[in-house]
């Protein structure tokens, strides 16, 4: 079975790296012919945009998928629906922010309140409505904290639209008081069949990932997991989604409110990889592939920490016990992730301790600026 995949970084890098032994082979393309899948599967350099190379690329791939959102709806649309996994109408939803809150508003599903904002007026007029502190963002091309701001009584609106409005159009959402973040990854077959991973603890530092784990059996809050099914199910249904998605969550006192969704694998469950019978990256490609879905159960106790702009002496991390090291081959650079780690242990409290050293040990390259 040959996969074609549109992206060429670590997400892609660990897909192929999960088919190999299903002998799935994927090939990708990413418009930087060094793009770290290249280390482990056939690397093609075309831009996003060039659907005429595109569509010539993926003569010889069964089926076609992606690993990231910021490809061109013109290029999206002129793939093969019936080799494209997950579907295009889901990539067009989740790629501009102001879609997917919509979606989410179309099927009920509570989001924090919202409004598009085209120029300083009309944002004026929404933190009037939705009140101070606020959150401003762009509605395209935002990831890893990036393309979003805190807007406060001080904060001056007009440079905004000097520098950010008149280039991508934007959205203010509500800031939401919540409790504690969390993520939810599932997995639909072609047949409908769909599985869901353990919902996750997230923690966020300047808007990257932290670290991640599958809730503790102390921290399951009544009806919390119930309800980001629920949702899951809505959503993949509505889009009729083949693959891995993920939706992050705010949790509040009133229950959960849908933060974003990814429609591809997701860095909240990279701790799959160790950490369940099947993991995300292996799930996706049974997926799309036709393949039956394998077990979502988690192995134990588990918690994935990323390594940001700076990766530690890797015999002090491969001392620790319970430690798997994953490396994306990425040269470094303040704010990148370059890799992460999993542990696991059969033991929470022991879990609980290596996360301890672990964070410790690189507080200082992830939050260095």
């Amino acid at each position: 079975m040959n996969v074609g995949i549109l992206g060429g970084g670590q997400l892609a890098r660990m897909l192929a790296l999960a088919g190999w032994p299903l002998d799935i082979r994927c090939r990708t393309i990413d418009p930087d012919p060094y793009a770290c899948s290249g280390s482990v599967a056939p690397l093609t350099a075309i831009p996003f945009d060039d659907s005429t190379r595109i569509l010539e690329w993926i003569k010889d791939m069964d089926v076609i998928t992606y690993e990231l959102e910021h490809i061109p709806q013109a290029t999206i649309e002129s793939l093969p629906a019936s080799r494209l996994h997950p579907p295009a109408q889901a990539l067009l939803a989740t790629q501009d922010r102001l879609l997917e809150k919509k979606l989410c508003e179309k099927l009920s599903i509570p989001t924090a309140a919202f409004s598009p904002v085209a120029h300083v007026n009309e944002l004026r007029n929404a933190i009037g409505q939705l009140g101070l502190p606020a959150v401003l963002k762009t509605r395209r091309y935002g990831y890893d904290g990036k393309g979003q701001w805190i807007i406060t009584q001080a904060t001056p609106l007009e440079p905004f639209f000097g520098r950010v409005g008149t280039m991508v159009p934007l959205i203010v959402e509500q800031h939401v008081d919540f409790e504690w973040e969390a993520a939810l990854a599932a997995v639909r077959a072609l047949n409908g069949t769909t599985r869901f991973y353990p919902l996750t603890r997230t923690h966020q530092e300047k808007g990257i990932l932290r670290w991640a784990r599958p809730l503790l059996p102390n921290e399951q809050s009544a009806g919390i997991e119930p309800q980001a099914r629920e949702i899951m199910i809505a959503l993949l249904e509505a889009l009729n989604y083949v693959g891995v998605m993920v939706i992050e969550f705010f949790v509040t006192a009133n229950g959960l409110l849908v933060n974003e969704m990814a429609p591809r694998v997701h860095n909240s469950a990279h701790w799959t990889i160790e950490g369940a019978e099947c993991s995300q990256f292996e799930n996706h490609l049974r997926a799309i592939c036709g393949y039956p879905l394998g077990a979502t159960e988690s192995v134990g106790h588990c918690a994935t920490v990323n390594l940001v702009g700076h990766v530690m002496s890797m015999n002090q991390l491969l001392s620790l016990p319970g430690l798997h090291l994953h490396l994306y081959g990425k040269m470094p650079r303040p704010g990148r992730k370059l890799g992460h780690v999993t542990l696991r242990h059969q033991d929470s409290g022991n879990l609980a301790r290596s996360l301890d050293q672990v964070l410790k040990y690189t507080k200082e390259p992830l939050i260095k600026s």
